[in-house]
């Protein structure tokens, strides 16, 4: 969609409000109001803790859904931030907003990885990046704005993705628990890729970290960070699995990545994390 509001302003058509209205936004408003989303997050009838082997790390206690859809209702309660009187019109200011306002914890992760590219790559301008589970596309905005690089973004939850897509990045629908092909997908291979509080929301980290690496080009630059959280994932926050120290280092390195830096820095007040960058 062409941006005819300045480079700052975005806005949908009156067809597309109408059509993201009816087939999301309603229905979120009502699950909000009829319990803060209770329904998408019950353990009792719509999840099941078990057992799971993870190559790599061991035994892990994992959530399950009873069914495929539950999975992606419980990542919707996550969304763009639905109360009572939320409007279209709400949720479109608000993103516009947040897409060019990079906060404290997009400023730590940017400064670590902007620092790495400008040493590890001659040139970003022919370079494709890859934001997965972006809710608010502005890494893609910044990166796009910032190192000329081709912006691409997938997320889950397909009401994000519309309203983006209306909004002109190119972005698609894409669950990693299915474990399709993210290259077959995007119809690209991609040069940086990021996910930032992702990995915990999958049952499959191995396989979506290697689907991951399958569609990165050689010297590609992964950056991730999952929280820390030993024992039972958080379902309340749509944790499906949790990491203790070292997991994600030890999965990054058996799938075949160079993990060149980590740490735990995050920003003020922020969860216990690991990040680390990592080249294929």
């Amino acid at each position: 969609m062409t941006n005819t509001k300045g480079e700052n302003q975005w806005d949908l058509s009156a067809e597309a409000k109408e059509r993201i209205v009816e087939k999301y936004l309603k229905r979120y408003i009502d699950e909000r109001n009829n319990g803060n989303w209770s329904t998408y997050r019950d353990k009792s009838s719509r999840f099941e803790i078990q057992q799971k082997e993870i190559k790599f790390i061991g035994n892990k206690r994992i959530y399950l859904p009873n069914e495929s859809d539950y999975n992606l209702n419980l990542q919707e309660s996550r969304g763009l931030g639905i109360d009572e009187d939320t409007t279209i019109e709400k949720i479109i200011r608000s993103s516009s907003e947040k897409i060019v306002s990079m906060e404290e914890s997009d400023n730590v992760r940017s400064k670590e990885l902007d620092k790495f590219l400008n040493s590890h790559f001659d040139k970003t301008s022919d370079k494709n990046f890859l934001e997965i589970g972006f809710r608010i596309p502005k890494l893609q905005y910044y990166y796009r704005n910032n190192f000329s690089m081709n912006a691409y973004g997938v997320d889950i939850n397909s009401f994000n993705v519309e309203i983006f897509s209306e909004m002109g990045f190119n972005c698609r629908t894409f669950n990693l628990i299915e474990n399709k092909s993210i290259q077959a997908e995007m119809g690209a291979t991609f040069d940086v890729v990021v996910c930032y509080h992702v990995l915990e929301h999958v049952t499959n980290p191995v396989e979506s970290i290697e689907n991951i690496f399958n569609s990165m080009n050689k010297g590609g630059v992964f950056h991730v960070e999952v929280p820390i959280e030993p024992g039972t994932p958080r379902l309340e926050y749509g944790h499906l699995i949790s990491y203790d120290p070292s997991d994600m280092l030890k999965i990054l390195r058996g799938v075949g990545f160079n993990v060149v830096n980590g740490n735990n820095d995050t920003h003020t007040g922020g969860p216990w994390i690991e990040r680390y960058i990592a080249v294929k």
